[in-house]
Protein backbone atom coordinates (compact mmCIF):
# COMPACT_ATOMS: atom_id res chain seq x y z
CA UNK A 1 0.00 0.00 0.00
CA UNK A 2 1.25 3.35 -0.88
CA UNK A 3 2.53 5.46 2.33
CA UNK A 4 4.60 7.82 3.81
CA UNK A 5 6.19 7.41 7.53
CA UNK A 6 8.46 9.41 9.54
CA UNK A 7 8.92 10.44 13.15
CA UNK A 8 9.35 13.83 14.51
CA UNK A 9 11.28 15.22 17.23
CA UNK A 10 11.04 18.70 18.90
CA UNK A 11 14.89 18.34 20.69
CA UNK A 12 14.84 21.88 22.49
CA UNK A 13 11.64 21.16 24.01
CA UNK A 14 12.31 17.76 25.24
CA UNK A 15 9.37 15.91 23.29
CA UNK A 16 9.24 12.30 22.75
CA UNK A 17 9.75 10.87 19.16
CA UNK A 18 6.92 10.57 17.52
CA UNK A 19 5.79 8.18 14.49
CA UNK A 20 3.77 8.98 11.81
CA UNK A 21 2.09 7.74 9.17
CA UNK A 22 0.26 9.66 6.15
CA UNK A 23 -2.14 6.85 3.59
CA UNK A 24 -3.20 8.19 0.50
CA UNK A 25 -5.34 11.27 0.95
CA UNK A 26 -5.42 15.27 1.13
CA UNK A 27 -3.50 16.16 4.48
CA UNK A 28 -3.55 19.79 5.03
CA UNK A 29 -0.64 20.91 7.22
CA UNK A 30 -1.28 24.68 8.99
CA UNK A 31 1.64 26.79 10.30
CA UNK A 32 2.46 30.52 10.84
CA UNK A 33 5.21 31.72 8.54
CA UNK A 34 8.64 30.65 10.52
CA UNK A 35 7.50 26.80 11.76
CA UNK A 36 9.58 25.51 8.77
CA UNK A 37 7.38 24.46 6.58
CA UNK A 38 9.28 24.86 3.65
CA UNK A 39 11.81 22.77 6.01
CA UNK A 40 9.76 19.93 6.79
CA UNK A 41 9.32 19.35 3.31
CA UNK A 42 13.11 19.75 2.57
CA UNK A 43 13.86 16.84 5.13
CA UNK A 44 11.58 14.76 4.28
CA UNK A 45 12.79 15.16 0.85
CA UNK A 46 16.14 14.18 2.48
CA UNK A 47 17.87 16.94 1.24
CA UNK A 48 20.60 18.95 3.18
CA UNK A 49 18.67 21.52 5.74
CA UNK A 50 21.32 23.88 6.35
CA UNK A 51 18.52 25.82 9.00
CA UNK A 52 19.92 25.87 12.48
CA UNK A 53 17.13 27.62 14.08
CA UNK A 54 14.92 24.45 13.12
CA UNK A 55 13.38 23.11 16.66
CA UNK A 56 12.80 19.74 14.95
CA UNK A 57 14.54 17.54 13.66
CA UNK A 58 12.48 14.17 10.92
CA UNK A 59 13.99 10.51 10.96
CA UNK A 60 13.38 6.81 9.71
CA UNK A 61 11.52 8.44 6.32
CA UNK A 62 10.04 5.92 4.23
CA UNK A 63 8.32 7.43 1.28
CA UNK A 64 7.53 6.27 -2.13
CA UNK A 65 9.52 6.50 -4.67
CA UNK A 66 7.58 8.96 -7.43
CA UNK A 67 7.89 12.47 -5.60
CA UNK A 68 6.61 15.98 -7.08
CA UNK A 69 6.87 19.31 -5.54
CA UNK A 70 4.76 22.30 -5.27
CA UNK A 71 7.20 25.40 -4.24
CA UNK A 72 5.79 28.31 -2.69
CA UNK A 73 7.34 30.46 -5.26
CA UNK A 74 5.70 30.01 -8.14
CA UNK A 75 8.46 31.01 -10.19
CA UNK A 76 10.69 28.52 -8.50
CA UNK A 77 9.31 25.72 -10.66
CA UNK A 78 9.24 27.31 -14.40
CA UNK A 79 12.13 26.21 -16.34
CA UNK A 80 11.25 26.75 -20.06
CA UNK A 81 10.50 30.21 -22.31
CA UNK A 82 7.04 28.99 -23.11
CA UNK A 83 3.75 27.38 -21.59
CA UNK A 84 4.02 24.65 -24.50
CA UNK A 85 7.42 23.56 -23.56
CA UNK A 86 6.86 23.85 -20.13
CA UNK A 87 3.79 21.47 -20.17
CA UNK A 88 6.02 19.07 -22.10
CA UNK A 89 9.14 19.25 -19.99
CA UNK A 90 8.46 16.90 -17.55
CA UNK A 91 7.18 14.12 -20.05
CA UNK A 92 10.31 14.73 -22.08
CA UNK A 93 12.20 14.08 -18.93
CA UNK A 94 10.35 10.69 -19.25
CA UNK A 95 12.34 10.31 -22.45
CA UNK A 96 8.63 9.86 -23.90
CA UNK A 97 7.90 9.79 -27.53
CA UNK A 98 7.14 12.71 -29.26
CA UNK A 99 3.21 11.31 -30.19
CA UNK A 100 2.76 10.14 -26.24
CA UNK A 101 4.45 14.13 -25.40
CA UNK A 102 1.79 15.48 -27.65
CA UNK A 103 -1.10 13.38 -25.86
CA UNK A 104 0.22 14.62 -22.39
CA UNK A 105 0.65 18.38 -23.21
CA UNK A 106 -3.31 18.27 -24.64
CA UNK A 107 -4.30 16.27 -21.12
CA UNK A 108 -2.72 18.54 -18.96
CA UNK A 109 -4.25 21.37 -20.94
CA UNK A 110 -7.54 20.55 -20.44
CA UNK A 111 -7.05 20.08 -16.72
CA UNK A 112 -6.17 23.72 -16.43
CA UNK A 113 -8.98 26.84 -15.11
CA UNK A 114 -8.17 28.91 -17.25
CA UNK A 115 -7.01 29.64 -21.49
CA UNK A 116 -3.31 30.12 -22.15
CA UNK A 117 -1.55 31.38 -25.30
CA UNK A 118 0.95 28.58 -25.72
CA UNK A 119 3.93 30.71 -26.79
CA UNK A 120 3.51 33.05 -23.84
CA UNK A 121 6.50 33.27 -21.69
CA UNK A 122 5.13 31.64 -18.43
CA UNK A 123 6.84 34.05 -16.10
CA UNK A 124 4.16 37.13 -17.35
CA UNK A 125 1.26 34.62 -15.79
CA UNK A 126 -0.49 36.43 -12.86
CA UNK A 127 0.36 34.85 -9.57
CA UNK A 128 -2.61 32.60 -9.43
CA UNK A 129 -2.18 31.36 -12.78
CA UNK A 130 1.43 30.49 -12.36
CA UNK A 131 0.55 28.31 -9.45
CA UNK A 132 -2.42 26.57 -11.42
CA UNK A 133 0.42 25.65 -14.53
CA UNK A 134 2.95 24.13 -11.75
CA UNK A 135 -0.04 21.95 -9.97
CA UNK A 136 -0.96 20.67 -13.40
CA UNK A 137 2.97 19.75 -14.80
CA UNK A 138 3.12 18.53 -11.46
CA UNK A 139 0.37 16.27 -11.18
CA UNK A 140 1.13 15.27 -15.07
CA UNK A 141 3.69 12.28 -14.30
CA UNK A 142 1.21 10.54 -11.98
CA UNK A 143 3.62 10.67 -8.87
CA UNK A 144 2.78 8.87 -5.88
CA UNK A 145 3.33 11.56 -3.42
CA UNK A 146 3.04 15.48 -3.81
CA UNK A 147 4.73 18.16 -1.10
CA UNK A 148 2.47 21.40 -1.58
CA UNK A 149 4.32 24.09 -0.07
CA UNK A 150 1.94 26.96 0.22
CA UNK A 151 1.77 26.60 -3.43
CA UNK A 152 -1.95 27.33 -3.61
CA UNK A 153 -1.96 30.51 -1.68
CA UNK A 154 -2.36 33.03 -4.97
CA UNK A 155 -5.35 31.38 -5.64
CA UNK A 156 -9.14 33.28 -5.47
CA UNK A 157 -11.36 31.35 -3.45
CA UNK A 158 -13.44 30.33 -6.55
CA UNK A 159 -10.05 28.77 -8.10
CA UNK A 160 -8.93 26.83 -4.48
CA UNK A 161 -12.18 25.19 -4.63
CA UNK A 162 -11.66 23.86 -8.38
CA UNK A 163 -8.34 23.20 -7.88
CA UNK A 164 -8.85 21.26 -4.79
CA UNK A 165 -11.57 18.81 -6.52
CA UNK A 166 -8.88 18.38 -9.12
CA UNK A 167 -6.62 17.21 -6.49
CA UNK A 168 -9.32 14.97 -4.52
CA UNK A 169 -9.84 13.54 -7.99
CA UNK A 170 -6.44 13.23 -8.37
CA UNK A 171 -6.02 11.47 -5.31
CA UNK A 172 -8.70 9.36 -6.19
CA UNK A 173 -7.60 7.69 -9.74
CA UNK A 174 -4.05 7.17 -8.99
CA UNK A 175 -3.90 6.57 -4.90
CA UNK A 176 -1.69 9.28 -4.38
CA UNK A 177 -0.28 11.22 -0.75
CA UNK A 178 -0.98 14.98 -0.51
CA UNK A 179 0.64 16.99 1.60
CA UNK A 180 -0.36 20.33 1.77
CA UNK A 181 1.60 22.93 3.69
CA UNK A 182 -0.23 26.11 3.95
CA UNK A 183 -0.24 29.34 6.10
CA UNK A 184 -4.01 30.19 5.27
CA UNK A 185 -5.97 28.65 8.42
CA UNK A 186 -9.17 28.24 6.43
CA UNK A 187 -7.21 25.40 4.35
CA UNK A 188 -7.84 23.23 7.10
CA UNK A 189 -11.40 22.98 5.75
CA UNK A 190 -10.41 20.97 2.63
CA UNK A 191 -8.23 18.26 4.36
CA UNK A 192 -9.28 14.32 4.84
CA UNK A 193 -6.51 15.06 7.75
CA UNK A 194 -5.80 18.28 9.84
CA UNK A 195 -2.33 19.32 11.37
CA UNK A 196 -0.97 22.48 12.82
CA UNK A 197 2.44 22.89 13.21
CA UNK A 198 4.27 25.22 15.77
CA UNK A 199 7.57 26.02 16.65
CA UNK A 200 7.18 23.37 19.44
CA UNK A 201 4.62 20.76 18.13
CA UNK A 202 2.95 18.98 15.02
CA UNK A 203 -0.10 17.31 16.07
CA UNK A 204 -3.41 16.83 14.58
CA UNK A 205 -5.82 19.63 14.91
CA UNK A 206 -9.44 20.32 13.99
CA UNK A 207 -10.71 21.36 10.33
CA UNK A 208 -10.64 25.52 9.40
CA UNK A 209 -12.22 27.49 12.57
CA UNK A 210 -14.14 31.00 12.50
CA UNK A 211 -11.92 34.26 12.05
CA UNK A 212 -12.66 37.62 12.07
CA UNK A 213 -11.06 41.26 12.67
CA UNK A 214 -11.64 43.30 15.21
CA UNK A 215 -13.81 46.65 13.79
CA UNK A 216 -12.41 50.00 13.95
CA UNK A 217 -12.67 53.07 12.11
CA UNK A 218 -10.63 54.60 9.02
CA UNK A 219 -9.27 57.59 8.97
CA UNK A 220 -11.06 60.18 6.57
CA UNK A 221 -9.44 59.87 2.90
CA UNK A 222 -7.99 62.85 1.01
CA UNK A 223 -7.20 60.94 -2.60
CA UNK A 224 -9.92 60.87 -5.55
CA UNK A 225 -10.08 58.28 -8.46
CA UNK A 226 -11.96 58.02 -11.43
CA UNK A 227 -11.81 55.83 -14.17
CA UNK A 228 -13.65 56.07 -17.53
CA UNK A 229 -13.86 52.98 -20.23
CA UNK A 230 -10.27 51.93 -19.81
CA UNK A 231 -9.02 49.77 -22.30
CA UNK A 232 -5.59 47.23 -21.96
CA UNK A 233 -4.06 44.33 -23.89
CA UNK A 234 -1.07 42.12 -23.91
CA UNK A 235 -1.28 41.52 -28.14
CA UNK A 236 -4.33 39.90 -29.27
CA UNK A 237 -5.20 39.01 -25.35
CA UNK A 238 -7.64 41.56 -23.76
CA UNK A 239 -6.64 42.00 -19.81
CA UNK A 240 -8.82 45.26 -18.90
CA UNK A 241 -12.22 46.00 -21.06
CA UNK A 242 -14.15 49.39 -20.55
CA UNK A 243 -13.74 49.63 -17.29
CA UNK A 244 -15.36 52.89 -15.39
CA UNK A 245 -15.91 53.91 -11.93
CA UNK A 246 -17.09 57.37 -10.70
CA UNK A 247 -14.89 59.60 -9.09
CA UNK A 248 -14.70 58.57 -5.19
CA UNK A 249 -12.91 59.08 -2.45
CA UNK A 250 -10.68 56.81 -0.16
CA UNK A 251 -8.27 56.14 2.72
CA UNK A 252 -7.56 52.42 1.70
CA UNK A 253 -8.60 51.23 -1.69
CA UNK A 254 -9.03 47.69 -2.29
CA UNK A 255 -9.01 45.79 -5.57
CA UNK A 256 -9.61 41.72 -5.98
CA UNK A 257 -10.90 39.60 -9.20
CA UNK A 258 -10.28 36.11 -10.39
CA UNK A 259 -7.02 34.84 -10.82
CA UNK A 260 -6.01 36.77 -14.47
CA UNK A 261 -8.57 39.14 -13.87
CA UNK A 262 -6.00 42.17 -14.52
CA UNK A 263 -5.14 43.04 -10.75
CA UNK A 264 -1.87 43.79 -11.29
CA UNK A 265 -2.04 44.88 -14.67
CA UNK A 266 -4.22 47.47 -13.64
CA UNK A 267 -1.43 48.55 -10.94
CA UNK A 268 0.89 48.61 -13.44
CA UNK A 269 -1.30 50.88 -15.70
CA UNK A 270 -1.60 53.38 -11.81
CA UNK A 271 2.24 53.51 -12.06
CA UNK A 272 2.58 54.45 -15.63
CA UNK A 273 4.76 51.45 -16.44
CA UNK A 274 1.94 50.49 -18.98
CA UNK A 275 0.07 53.16 -21.08
CA UNK A 276 -3.83 52.04 -21.89
CA UNK A 277 -4.60 51.34 -25.06
CA UNK A 278 -7.34 53.74 -24.59
CA UNK A 279 -10.05 55.18 -21.68
CA UNK A 280 -8.19 56.71 -19.09
CA UNK A 281 -6.99 57.00 -14.64
CA UNK A 282 -7.16 60.09 -13.12
CA UNK A 283 -5.68 59.91 -9.79
CA UNK A 284 -5.63 62.80 -6.98
CA UNK A 285 -4.13 63.92 -4.10
CA UNK A 286 -5.76 67.44 -3.11
CA UNK A 287 -6.73 67.90 -5.91
CA UNK A 288 -3.34 67.42 -7.47
CA UNK A 289 -2.22 64.34 -9.96
CA UNK A 290 -0.33 61.71 -7.88
CA UNK A 291 3.52 61.40 -8.55
CA UNK A 292 4.63 59.49 -5.63
CA UNK A 293 3.76 55.94 -5.70
CA UNK A 294 5.75 53.01 -3.75
CA UNK A 295 4.74 49.74 -5.36
CA UNK A 296 5.16 46.41 -3.33
CA UNK A 297 5.81 43.38 -6.10
CA UNK A 298 4.02 40.28 -5.52
CA UNK A 299 6.98 38.86 -5.42
CA UNK A 300 9.21 41.00 -3.32
CA UNK A 301 12.78 39.65 -3.76
CA UNK A 302 12.39 40.93 -7.65
CA UNK A 303 12.81 44.53 -6.38
CA UNK A 304 15.41 43.82 -3.83
CA UNK A 305 17.53 42.02 -7.11
CA UNK A 306 20.10 40.49 -4.80
CA UNK A 307 21.02 43.46 -2.98
CA UNK A 308 20.24 43.55 0.47
CA UNK A 309 17.95 45.42 2.80
CA UNK A 310 20.84 47.29 4.41
CA UNK A 311 21.59 48.46 1.07
CA UNK A 312 18.16 49.61 -0.07
CA UNK A 313 18.37 51.48 3.55
CA UNK A 314 20.91 53.48 2.29
CA UNK A 315 19.78 54.10 -1.09
CA UNK A 316 16.54 55.32 0.06
CA UNK A 317 18.53 57.52 2.59
CA UNK A 318 20.68 59.02 -0.22
CA UNK A 319 17.85 59.74 -2.44
CA UNK A 320 16.04 61.68 0.08
CA UNK A 321 12.81 58.91 0.45
CA UNK A 322 13.07 58.70 3.95
CA UNK A 323 14.02 60.61 6.75
CA UNK A 324 17.14 59.21 8.93
CA UNK A 325 15.49 60.77 12.12
CA UNK A 326 12.82 57.22 11.06
CA UNK A 327 15.41 55.32 10.71
CA UNK A 328 15.51 54.03 14.44
CA UNK A 329 11.82 53.97 14.64
CA UNK A 330 11.27 51.65 11.13
CA UNK A 331 13.98 48.91 13.29
CA UNK A 332 11.96 49.16 16.42
CA UNK A 333 8.16 48.75 14.41
CA UNK A 334 9.77 45.68 12.60
CA UNK A 335 9.92 43.93 15.74
CA UNK A 336 6.38 43.73 16.43
CA UNK A 337 6.50 41.50 13.60
CA UNK A 338 8.90 39.41 15.16
CA UNK A 339 12.22 40.74 12.76
CA UNK A 340 15.35 41.70 14.45
CA UNK A 341 16.66 44.47 11.67
CA UNK A 342 20.45 43.44 12.57
CA UNK A 343 19.30 40.04 11.65
CA UNK A 344 18.51 40.24 8.15
CA UNK A 345 20.08 43.50 7.42
CA UNK A 346 22.80 41.64 5.33
CA UNK A 347 21.51 38.76 4.50
CA UNK A 348 20.98 37.72 0.58
CA UNK A 349 17.35 38.01 -0.55
CA UNK A 350 16.80 34.33 -1.66
CA UNK A 351 17.80 33.03 1.73
CA UNK A 352 15.34 35.10 3.87
CA UNK A 353 11.87 33.50 4.05
CA UNK A 354 9.36 35.08 1.52
CA UNK A 355 6.79 36.57 4.72
CA UNK A 356 10.15 38.11 6.47
CA UNK A 357 10.64 39.81 2.94
CA UNK A 358 7.21 40.87 2.67
CA UNK A 359 7.02 42.39 5.87
CA UNK A 360 9.91 44.32 6.17
CA UNK A 361 9.29 45.92 2.67
CA UNK A 362 5.88 46.77 4.19
CA UNK A 363 7.16 48.30 7.28
CA UNK A 364 10.02 50.22 5.45
CA UNK A 365 8.02 52.14 3.01
CA UNK A 366 5.73 53.48 5.18
CA UNK A 367 8.49 54.99 6.90
CA UNK A 368 9.22 56.46 2.91
CA UNK A 369 8.33 59.77 1.89
CA UNK A 370 5.62 58.65 -0.78
CA UNK A 371 1.95 59.67 -0.22
CA UNK A 372 0.34 56.62 -1.65
CA UNK A 373 1.78 52.80 -1.13
CA UNK A 374 0.50 49.91 -3.29
CA UNK A 375 0.34 46.36 -2.56
CA UNK A 376 0.40 43.66 -4.59
CA UNK A 377 -0.67 40.35 -2.41
CA UNK A 378 0.60 41.78 1.41
CA UNK A 379 -0.93 38.69 3.19
CA UNK A 380 0.50 35.92 1.53
CA UNK A 381 2.26 33.15 3.08
CA UNK A 382 1.42 34.76 6.36
CA UNK A 383 -0.86 32.93 9.29
CA UNK A 384 -3.36 34.17 11.09
CA UNK A 385 -1.81 36.01 13.42
CA UNK A 386 0.45 37.26 11.10
CA UNK A 387 -2.55 38.67 9.37
CA UNK A 388 -3.93 40.57 12.24
CA UNK A 389 -0.85 41.93 13.27
CA UNK A 390 -0.45 43.67 10.07
CA UNK A 391 -3.67 44.57 9.69
CA UNK A 392 -3.65 46.27 12.78
CA UNK A 393 -0.30 47.79 11.63
CA UNK A 394 -1.52 49.13 8.19
CA UNK A 395 -4.63 50.94 10.45
CA UNK A 396 -2.37 52.93 12.72
CA UNK A 397 -0.03 53.70 9.61
CA UNK A 398 -3.44 55.23 7.82
CA UNK A 399 -2.95 57.95 10.16
CA UNK A 400 -0.35 59.34 7.49
CA UNK A 401 -0.21 57.34 4.59
CA UNK A 402 -3.13 55.76 1.70
CA UNK A 403 -2.77 52.66 0.70
CA UNK A 404 -4.00 50.43 -2.58
CA UNK A 405 -3.88 46.99 -1.86
CA UNK A 406 -4.34 44.32 -4.55
CA UNK A 407 -5.84 40.79 -3.01
CA UNK A 408 -8.16 37.51 -3.38
CA UNK A 409 -7.68 37.36 0.11
CA UNK A 410 -11.52 39.16 0.67
CA UNK A 411 -11.39 38.65 4.67
CA UNK A 412 -8.84 40.55 5.02
CA UNK A 413 -9.22 43.72 2.41
CA UNK A 414 -12.69 43.90 4.25
CA UNK A 415 -10.60 44.36 7.19
CA UNK A 416 -7.99 47.22 5.95
CA UNK A 417 -9.67 48.70 3.21
CA UNK A 418 -12.61 51.44 3.33
CA UNK A 419 -13.62 50.92 -0.36
CA UNK A 420 -13.25 47.80 -2.94
CA UNK A 421 -13.18 47.82 -6.28
CA UNK A 422 -14.26 43.75 -7.63
CA UNK A 423 -12.62 43.39 -11.02
CA UNK A 424 -14.87 40.20 -12.12
CA UNK A 425 -18.34 42.07 -11.92
CA UNK A 426 -16.51 45.30 -11.80
CA UNK A 427 -18.50 46.46 -8.89
CA UNK A 428 -17.54 48.96 -6.35
CA UNK A 429 -18.50 47.88 -2.54
CA UNK A 430 -17.88 49.31 0.81
CA UNK A 431 -16.89 46.89 3.50
CA UNK A 432 -19.46 45.92 6.53
CA UNK A 433 -17.78 46.62 9.78
CA UNK A 434 -17.38 43.27 12.07
CA UNK A 435 -20.45 43.74 13.96
CA UNK A 436 -22.97 44.80 10.89
CA UNK A 437 -21.52 41.46 9.64
CA UNK A 438 -22.57 39.08 13.03
CA UNK A 439 -25.90 41.29 12.73
CA UNK A 440 -26.41 40.77 9.09
CA UNK A 441 -25.42 36.49 9.88
CA UNK A 442 -27.61 36.52 12.60
CA UNK A 443 -30.77 37.74 10.30
CA UNK A 444 -30.16 35.11 7.28
CA UNK A 445 -30.23 32.16 9.86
Amino acid sequence: MNMLQFSIYFEKFGRKLVDLKFEPGLHVIYGNSGTGKSSFITSLLGEANNNSFLNFSLNHVVKPESISVIYQNPDSQIVSPTIESELAFSFENQFQEPEAIEVGVNMVLESLNFKPNLHQNPLTLSGGEKELLNIATGLSTKPKCVFIDDGLSFLSDTAKKICVEQLNNFIQSNNSIILWFTSDVNDLNFGNSCWELTLSDFKKTISGYATDYDSVDYPNGEFQMAISNLNFNYGCDNVISDLSIDKLTFRSFGLTGDNGSGKTTLAHLIQGIYEPNSGSFDLTHRGKPVKQIAYLDQFPENLLMGRSFSFILDQLILQGKINVRLVSTFKKRLERFHIQWDAIAEIDPLDLPWATLRLTFIVLLTHCEYSLILLDEPSFGLGWEQKVTLRNYLIERMKQKHFFIISHDQLFLNAVCDTILDLDCKQISKPLKQNDRKEKKKKTH
